[in-house]
């Protein structure tokens, strides 16, 4: 590939640093590119999950009277993945695919075999906006999900029956309101900042990466839900001394917005507060226009466009999280969105080593829709009384043989992902749930900030040529 504009040729470009692209997407039309702090800027480390775990855990059996026998729990990261849904009344955790139909279930951490599902699932519709259901959407949230399947499991075994509704519920979301109370209280923040080295990754390319964009003429500014003193500290850590033009990191932005409380800040009128840097504290509604080198708090989409120079689709927000960073400002606004996925090297990674398995699987599915036509046209001719009895029994055994190489592989793929829950991005041969969201509404996804870099600020992401399933047969 050769033109002026690109600053690495796509073939030199590693599989797992490219931006993959669901939704053209023209650079050098993109004026402002505002960027998320958690798991987008800063990307933490898996001993910050081990820390939530233990802090968390502690509050769970202390504030919520659960056995202290629980304490000796021991987290495995391992267990989950993203996306999965959290059924609160049954103590289930369900991975469901893009058409929200629940494909894989597991009640504590032991799976439900296909049968369970059915019998659980099959006539329940997922209402995601509700108590019920509850969707994993943060990398955040990965120690309650296991911390949800170890308590159902022990609290089990202890009564030696499964609990009731109102049980699963409750400790449900006194896991959630643990894990959460640890974040607002900053217990967990203090114990971060302590030591950032542990806990954090220092990406050697991030500050080099903001430079570039600033440097093709594009304003950046930082929209955080975390507080002033955290943001200062983490922000400080990850880019001061990285780049000999800035001497701090605020530099790097023309705008810096804290507490903004998303995804409220997309829906809600919340004013901006001007916050006094030296003490974080808010000192007053914005009236003015919004300034660079000033700290806002809160504020709302609709008065950062009013009072700011940039609005719509001249605007690119780069997030984690797929709902509140990417689905609601998707949904609410004309903004251009890039999802970071940090996990998402490790699955490409997992892909590439069995790519040929996949590749056979899909090969075999095509082969399987030829028969299955070839057999619905016999039967045709039968009903006219041809006699093609010997035709029809060499395609069914063709197609048993076909069914189970397709099962014996599909086995072999999804034991190099997440035993339990398969891949992030596909459930078989169907978008995950979490896959569907990315898809629907991410223009552009990659694993982390820096990635940019590889490509021209002015950079025309060209998504690919979709083909609807009628056109796959005569354009393929």
């Amino acid at each position: 590939m050769t033109g002026k504009n690109r600053l690495v040729d796509l073939d030199t470009i590693p599989y797992e640093k490219r931006v993959f692209v669901n939704r053209s997407l023209r650079m050098e039309h993109i004026a402002a590119v505002g960027f998320d702090m958690d798991y987008t800027l800063a990307i933490y480390k898996e001993s910050a999950e081990f820390l939530t775990w233990e802090l968390a855990l502690k509050r769970l059996v202390h504030d919520y009277d659960y056995p202290e026998r629980a304490l000796s729990l021991t987290y495995k990261p391992d267990f989950t993945i993203r996306g999965l849904v959290i059924d609160t009344h049954k103590g289930n955790i369900l991975k469901v695919d893009g058409h929200k139909f629940v494909q894989r279930a597991v009640h504590g951490s032991k799976a439900l075999t296909h049968d369970q599902i059915r019998n659980e699932y099959r006539n329940t519709l997922l209402r995601l906006a509700g108590k019920r259901f509850v969707v994993v959407d943060s990398l955040f949230e990965r120690p309650e999900v296991y911390m949800y399947a170890s308590m159902v499991d022990l609290l089990e075994k202890e009564k030696g029956k499964k609990l009731r509704a109102g049980q699963y519920s409750a400790l449900f979301w006194a896991i959630r309101n643990s894990v959460d109370s640890v974040h607002a209280d900053g217990s967990l923040k203090v114990r971060l900042t302590k030591d950032m080295d542990t806990y954090f990754y220092k990406d050697p390319e991030l500050a080099s990466t903001l430079h570039k964009l600033r440097s093709s003429g594009k304003k950046l500014f930082l929209l955080t839900n975390s507080e002033w003193w955290f943001v200062d500290r983490v922000m400080g850590f990850l880019l001061n001394g990285g780049h000999p033009d800035y001497q701090n990191w605020r530099q790097f932005f023309d705008l810096l917005i804290i507490k903004s409380a998303k995804p409220g800040f997309f829906v809600s009128r919340a004013p901006f507060l001007w916050v006094d840097d030296r003490t974080g504290e808010p000192m007053g509604i914005v009236q003015d226009k919004l300034q660079r080198g000033v700290v806002y708090q809160g504020g709302n989409i609709h008065d950062l466009e009013a009072k700011w120079e940039y609005s719509g689709d001249s605007i690119l927000y780069v997030g984690d999280n797929i709902f509140s960073d990417i689905v609601r400002s998707k949904k609410r606004t004309t903004w251009r969105t890039t999802l970071i996925i940090p996990e998402m090297e490790t699955e490409l990674d997992r892909t590439r080593r069995v790519a040929e398995r996949i590749q056979l699987v899909a090969r075999e599915d095509d082969l399987l829709r030829d028969l299955y036509l070839r057999l619905k046209a016999l039967h045709l001719r039968q009903k006219n009384g041809e006699a093609v009895q010997d035709e029809v029994d060499v395609i069914r055994k063709e197609m048993d043989v076909l069914e189970s190489d397709v099962a014996r592989q599909e086995q072999a793929v999804l034991r190099a992902f997440n035993p339990l829950f398969g891949m992030l991005f596909k459930e078989r041969h169907e978008p995950s749930l979490f896959g569907a969201q990315m898809e629907d509404y991410a223009c552009i996804y990659t694993s982390k900030v820096s990635n940019l870099a590889l490509y021209s600020p002015m950079e025309y992401f060209r998504s690919p040529r979709d083909l609807l399933p009628h056109e796959i047969h005569l354009f393929r």
